[in-house]
């Protein structure tokens, strides 16, 4: 039997490598003999780093940026084998994980360290530069990372602006004073969400409570900010984003980066499934694993383990997912592609319980869910 397994991280308890490995012991306690592929994925996002270099399909590039309360930090991004083309995760310096409650304010954190590395990347003469933009702590349009590359951004009075989405309502003009050849870049942004930039499901309304915007006032001051990029944006690029599919990750640097630097928006989990060839894997399997943290509505959209189902489907493979946690509104699990969605618990458990013991869990209910699938299968 030839089986792949395919899952995110369960954020919070096990990146996608450790999660594969889980479910691959309990797999081997009911197939003992069977093919096992692990080919751990992530959306663009979180973990994308660790999965290019677990492939050996690039390697680690470690250098100095800044955080996004421009604290100094030691980051790394992931240059490419062909040494022209890299990976730079925001969420490594600009990340929502890299504070704490307390330091978490939209209006004053910036992407600026993101920016860093893409510089550095280019410095050593990448051509292509792909950004995962999950994880973010940030609400600036992008505008850290483009300071970062020699953009200047000015108010009426021709002062720079401050780091921070907080800021951008008073933007008036862009200037490009970078020494780097930008337009010979190519920039692509691996994106998770389809959210565009503006209104109640986009970057102010929807995400940037999480990322420390108080109350209604913080949300309308950054939403305000946005709109004035936008429309700045448009004036001298000739270019609406606000209408742009993704225009929202990341505190609006989908839209940010595409108005300004000409940046393609993708699917992450696309661009990753192709690097790591799980189509063509998938395809030459009798069975698929897949599995995230929590399975609930947001995960239709761009979510791996819908994402590897879809693929599944296409061959007719049978799809198992495992997770933490299941939103009891779903629909049929036959509706949403998988032949069976199962969560791990197998008491009641608290959640801090749960994620300590997530390895064991994991293993645990493979096993018995490939128990009950061998009786049925023979």
């Amino acid at each position: 039997m030839n089986i792949i397994i395919a899952p995110d991280s369960f954020k919070e308890s096990l990146d996608a490598k450790d999660v594969s490995i889980a479910i691959k012991k309990g797999v081997n306690k009911i197939y003992p003999q069977s093919k096992i592929q692990l080919v751990p994925i992530s959306d663009g996002g979180e973990g994308a780093l660790d999965i290019i270099v677990n492939s050996k399909l690039g390697k680690y590039i470690y250098s100095k940026t800044f955080d996004p309360l421009m604290r100094k930090i030691n980051s790394k991004y992931v240059l490419f084998n062909d040494k022209k083309t890299a990976w730079i995760e925001l969420s490594k310096s600009s990340g929502i994980s890299l504070l704490k409650n307390s330091e978490k304010n939209p209006k004053l954190t910036t992407t600026y360290g993101t920016g860093i590395l893409i510089k550095n990347a280019i410095e050593r003469g990448c051509d292509k530069i792909i950004i995962g933009l999950g994880g973010s702590a940030t609400n600036d349009g992008g505008t850290g990372i483009l300071s970062a590359l020699g953009f200047k951004f000015f108010d009426d009075k021709k002062n720079l602006l401050e780091n921070g989405g907080g800021y951008l309502k008073q933007l008036k003009k862009i200037e490009n004073t970078s020494k780097l050849d930008l337009k010979k870049i190519k920039f692509e942004l691996a994106c998770d969400v389809e959210n565009k930039l503006l209104g109640k499901n986009g970057a102010s309304h929807l995400y940037s409570p999480q990322k420390g915007a108080r109350n209604l006032v913080d949300i309308n001051i950054l939403e305000d900010g946005l709109k004035n990029l936008s429309k700045i944006i448009k004036q001298k690029y000739k270019v609406d984003v606000s209408k742009v599919i993704g225009g929202g990750a990341a505190g609006g640097c989908g839209a940010g980066l595409h108005g300004i630097l000409n940046a393609t928006i993708s699917s992450g989990f696309s661009l990753l499934s192709k690097i790591v060839e799980l189509e063509k894997k998938i395809k030459c399997s009798d069975l698929v694993i897949t599995g995230e943290g929590k399975i609930d509505s947001q995960s239709f959209y761009g979510k791996v383990p819908f994402q590897v189902a879809k693929i599944a489907n296409k061959y007719k493979i049978p799809v198992i997912c495992l997770s933490g946690s299941i939103d009891k509104k779903l629909k049929k699990f036959d509706d949403i592609g998988f032949s069976g969605l199962f969560s791990i618990q197998n008491e009641p458990i608290s959640l801090k319980k749960s994620i300590t013991k997530s390895k064991f869990l994991i293993e645990n209910s493979t096993e018995r869910i490939l128990s009950f699938y061998k009786s049925v299968t023979k």
